[in-house]
């Protein structure tokens, strides 16, 4: 182009401005989720590890994973760097529990770790088309939470967990999702495990792992792990800010003890509370929980505070009255509940 230029002479070229569309440079909407991810495990006091994608088969054995579950059909690698990552690994959870039993076994005793990664899952049996790549959240959590000289010890349990759970699911706009006691999963600690619901799918599990898996990696015995699907995640997730004003009318709280059988699950009365309640009911909190010498056997006393509010009058005590009754009538019926006075 430049001998042509000069042949034809420069100053006979006419000048003018580059032309074309601009781009403004963002993230696109899957890494804005990654990245407010990341964000919310590390508010949450968690740090971040990145481990191999490769593993081996002793990584499932160690959790006790049955020969014919879905994870055992790993994609083998041609090259390995060595026979104990010589397989895709299909669950980020081994990789976790490994960093953690290197961080203990260096004293390193109070750990909160969590990985976002691809596992990889077969399509056929022939590997003959590239694997299904699946984006997960996983996390581990161990020891103590706090031990400044100010602070009381606090040992990191399921409900702290739980909690992180709760706040990442908040900050990622995600509403409608909740716990199931879940029993099925072999290196979990059964009666101590639950399913994460999001959205009616199952996206995940969190509880503590089971006591084989805790020897065999030399674990504290209290140690909680979770994994997500971070497909249903983002799925459900909202990011849109929403505003509402201030309510200018007064609200009203009345209270409801009940006594229901200890298997009902807390999360079931208080989802069925909200729904009975409609509009008026904003707000529902849990502050009682017992069992014991004045409840019967295989029974248990739960109560929660209702707050209602209308964001357009004042409600009167009638129509408060009406609705809280509505409401406990609606508990006795579903769940057999004896209202405490």
């Amino acid at each position: 182009m430049e001998e042509v230029g000069m042949l034809h002479i420069f100053d006979k070229i006419p000048t003018s401005l580059p032309s074309g569309n601009t781009t403004l440079g963002k993230r696109t909407q899957e890494q804005n989720l990654k990245y407010k991810t990341r964000k919310a495990m590390i508010n949450c006091g968690f740090t971040e590890v990145i481990n191999f994608s490769f593993t081996g088969t002793k990584s499932l054995d160690k959790l006790g994973i049955p020969f014919t579950h879905p994870w055992r059909e790993q994609i083998k690698i041609l090259n390995p760097l060595r026979d104990e990552l010589s397989l895709m690994r299909t669950t980020v959870v081994p990789g976790l529990l490994e960093t953690a039993a290197k961080n203990i076994s260096r004293r390193s005793l109070d750990l909160a770790l969590f990985e976002q990664g691809y596992v990889y899952l077969p399509k056929d049996k022939d590997m003959s088309s590239l694997p299904d790549e699946q984006y997960k959240i996983a996390g581990l959590a161990t020891g103590s939470l706090s031990k400044t000289w100010n602070q009381p010890q606090t040992m990191m349990d399921f409900y702290f967990v739980k909690g992180a759970l709760e706040y990442l699911f908040a900050d990622l706009g995600i509403k409608e999702y909740t716990f199931v006691p879940e029993q099925g999963l072999p290196f979990m600690h059964p009666g101590r495990t639950a399913h994460i619901i999001v959205s009616g799918k199952v996206a995940g599990y969190v509880g503590e792992i089971h006591p084989d898996v805790v020897e065999a990696y030399e674990l504290p015995a209290k140690t909680y792990i979770f994994e997500l699907d971070a497909s249903c995640l983002f799925e459900a997730s909202d990011l849109k800010v929403k505003f509402t004003a201030v309510p200018r009318f007064p609200a009203v709280v009345r209270d409801v003890a009940l006594v229901v059988d200890e298997d009902v699950p807390v999360e079931k009365v208080y989802r069925r509370i909200q729904k009975a309640g409609g509009e008026l009911l904003r707000e529902v909190k849990l502050f009682d929980l017992y069992q014991g010498t004045q409840v019967a056997a295989g029974k248990k006393s739960i109560a929660f505070s209702l707050v209602y509010q209308s964001a357009e009058r004042t409600l009167t005590d009638d129509e408060v009255l009406k609705l809280h009754e509505a409401i406990k009538k609606t508990l006795d019926q579903e769940f057999g509940a004896e209202l405490r006075k």
